[in-house]
């Protein structure tokens, strides 16, 4: 069994370094160059794992990357290179860093969906990720203009001089992320392309390399990003990219359509269960997952002429 793993924000490095042990017993740590050679037909893997993150949190800096290095292993990181550049968050960040009964209350009021489904800042992130990223932001930047909100939030992720640091090691390869995490399957041909070949050509010019590895935000086939954008890698050049269907490794695989397990919470016997019912079932049913269902429902309830009054 082959797996990729993917992981966000870990704050706990006890965790963490716990989980890396656990998976070195069971698996041998690759490269994502390794992976690379698999996909193309160079070598043969078995029982083997590659690590990767997603968006470039600050405890990548703080406690992934140093376990990783103790530990001898080896990962991808996707990030946006203007992210990074500029010290600033993703939507996500800034949504969780307001007060929660006035956003409820504030996205509620726009009907955007049955004011009766928004119940919690899980809801308003649902109704959110059924948006264009221009009306996210839109909505985003009037919540905090009507409630006074100043944007002075620190950074919560890694700036330049620790993305370079990160990229200047043996053990970590950088990929691209988009600019600023849409969902790709919201946006037009236009928006798409460009938060797709911008983040590439920025984060090239930033660590002076090619970019040769993706991940989709959010990740969820044919609900966060279709056919359209993975043509859209080919002509970036891209080899490897990263999708969040719960699937073990097969050469059946399209290279840019990869699938990766998330582990984010457990300890060793709940890691342990997950990793022996992938070894027999080879994927973990996206219909187990409550937040895929949630997706869907809000899918539907979009009013789909839904338009901002904001820039």
């Amino acid at each position: 069994m082959n797996l990729a793993i993917f992981f966000h924000a870990v704050n706990d490095i006890d965790w963490f370094e716990k989980t890396i042990i656990l998976l070195k017993k069971e698996f041998q740590m690759i490269s994502i160059h390794q992976l690379n050679q698999y996909y193309k037909g160079d070598i043969k893997l078995s029982d083997t794992c590659h690590i990767t993150i997603d968006d470039g949190d600050i405890s990548f800096y703080t406690t992934i990357f140093p376990i990783l290095k103790k530990h001898n292993v080896p990962a991808t990181l996707f990030v946006s290179p203007s992210i990074c550049r500029d010290s600033s968050n993703f939507w996500f960040q800034d949504l969780q860093d307001l007060n929660k009964e006035n956003i409820i209350k504030y996205i509620q009021n726009l009907n955007i969906v049955p004011s009766n489904f928004i119940k919690s800042v899980s809801d308003v992130s649902y109704t959110f990720k059924c948006l264009q990223i221009k009306d996210i932001l839109g909505l985003l930047n009037d919540f905090k203009s009507s409630h006074l909100i100043s944007n002075t939030n620190h950074s919560r992720n890694i700036n330049l001089p620790q993305l370079l640091e990160i990229a200047a090691s043996d053990l970590i390869e950088i990929g691209a992320h988009t600019l600023n995490h849409p969902i790709l399957s919201n946006e037009n041909h236009e928006t798409s392309n460009f938060e797709i070949s911008e983040s590439i050509r920025l984060l090239e010019s930033l660590l002076g390399k090619k970019i040769r590895f993706f991940a989709f935000p959010n990740g969820i086939p044919n609900i966060d990003f279709g056919g359209r954008e993975v043509e859209i890698l080919k002509t970036n050049n891209v080899e490897l990219a990263f999708t969040t269907e719960p699937k073990v490794l097969s050469l059946k695989d399209n290279p840019l359509r990869i699938p990766r397990i998330s582990i984010s919470y457990g300890n060793a016997g709940f890691l342990y269960a997950k990793l022996y019912l992938l070894r027999y079932l080879k994927t973990i049913s996206l219909f187990w997952s409550p937040a895929i269902r949630k997706r869907k429902i809000f899918l539907k309830l979009i009013k789909k002429d839904f338009k901002t009054s904001v820039n």
